[in-house]
């Protein structure tokens, strides 16, 4: 998934933190990534549904508000790849190709709506990408709506996320993740976005997935480096020029090769696999490949959300939460509500001026809460230690919402 070799050249600026360390207010979150994942794990009933519980729960509790981006249509370029990955998947090799590829991913669209039924309970926020969930999630925080993606899939920076959290991580005696930056990416690696996506095109990626054959992280980066010149403008059209001259021309030696339009002068080595690369390349559309990476929201005409849409945190609703785990999950109220209540006291210690308000009843309208699931603290009971941070344990008034379940037989 991605470009084929990219993490392991990103790793030199790999960064460990702890997840109570991640600093963030806002992180937008591929949710396609944990839904496949879990899914591939094996046959447990609905492991994707109880994994996205405890990852929201965790995420709300380090003060960090998740913003769940949904994939939508792929593009065309794609088709082959998600071919391939469903015949790995079902172990059917079709011989005859489809006029039509299916690219609208039905087979993940009841998955996603149990999704945002359980993001809804949590109050969440969550956005319907047009196109891949990672280039929405991209989109998100270079435009400073979110502070980082939470995504294994490293096409998010070729798209133009600046901050990527991957291998997120809830174990409880080691909750982490491994943080990417794009400005050391550019500052350590001297890697920009164009690069990346070359480096897509040399290793392989998800629309062109054979890339230049025999070739390596090591080489891709040699080749790279060899276009690094103070005369040279290392963009896009620069780099489409030379693609199409080296695949048109098909330079045969070093001398064919010099006489460049580009006054492009490398070593003879490096010349050889750039030989290569035009020879195995005449068939990639590299210039759609840099197109769908590059091109902007605006041109792409999808609208981002509003701010506000993405940076509020509703209330969390315990009926929805407990209605949903006890249908999805088989889980009892009682189990739902234990993990479920302290996300709900986060919530309500963060809006004071709910209770505070003098038009006490009007806040609670405005704020669509049922009093039934009112949390009202009655003490401090001590003062404790957890993970290292200094913590109260509080003493909350029995809700209202646990005699209604007692009546109706639920506890």
């Amino acid at each position: 998934m991605g470009v084929h070799g990219l993490w392991g050249i990103l790793s030199s600026v790999q960064e460990y933190r702890p997840l109570s360390k991640i600093g963030c207010d806002s992180v937008a979150v591929d949710l396609s990534i944990w839904i496949c994942g879990d899914k591939s794990i094996g046959p447990l009933p609905a492991l994707h549904l109880r994994n996205l519980f405890f990852r929201l729960v965790g995420l709300l509790r380090q003060n960090t508000l998740p913003v769940a981006v949904l994939d939508g249509v792929a593009p065309s370029l794609k088709s082959d790849v998600m071919e391939q990955r469903q015949q790995k998947l079902t172990g059917k090799i079709t011989t005859q190709k489809c006029t039509k590829p299916n690219r609208s991913r039905i087979r993940f669209s009841k998955i996603s709506q149990e999704c945002i039924q359980l993001l809804n309970s949590f109050g969440i926020p969550w956005v319907q990408s047009p196109g891949e969930a990672e280039a929405m999630c991209a989109f998100l925080n270079s435009s400073k709506l979110v502070d980082a993606c939470i995504t294994n899939d490293g096409d998010a920076f070729l798209y133009g996320a600046e901050t990527v959290y991957r291998h997120f991580s809830m174990d409880s005696r080691d909750s982490s993740v491994c943080v990417f930056h794009m400005h050391r990416i550019r500052n350590v690696l001297n890697l920009t976005k164009c690069d990346l996506v070359l480096l897509g095109i040399l290793l392989g990626c998800d629309y062109w997935a054979s890339g230049v054959s025999r070739l390596g992280p090591v080489g891709a980066l040699r080749l790279i480096a060899s276009l690094k010149s103070p005369n040279l403008n290392v963009d896009e059209h620069f780099l489409i020029k030379f693609l199409t001259w080296l695949t048109s021309t098909c330079p045969q030696n070093c001398e064919d090769f010099n006489l460049n339009p580009f006054d492009l002068r490398v070593c003879p080595s490096v010349i050889k696999m750039w030989l290569r690369v035009g020879v195995e390349l005449k068939n990639c559309p590299y210039e759609e490949i840099f197109a769908e990476f590059l091109t902007s929201f605006e041109n792409r005409n999808w609208i981002l959300p509003k701010q506000e849409s993405v940076s509020q945190w509703k209330r969390p609703d315990p009926r929805k939460a407990v209605s949903f785990c006890q249908i999805h999950l088989n889980w009892d109220p009682a189990y739902t509500l234990q993990h479920f209540l302290p996300v709900m006291a986060i919530w309500d210690l963060r809006h004071p001026q709910i209770y505070n308000s003098p038009s006490y009843i009007k806040s609670l309208i405005d704020y669509q809460i049922d009093d039934s699931v009112i949390l009202k603290p009655l003490r401090i009971v001590k003062k404790r230690i957890v993970n290292y941070v200094d913590s109260y344990e509080v003493e909350w008034e029995r809700l209202v919402y646990f005699y209604l379940l007692s009546i109706d037989g639920c506890q």
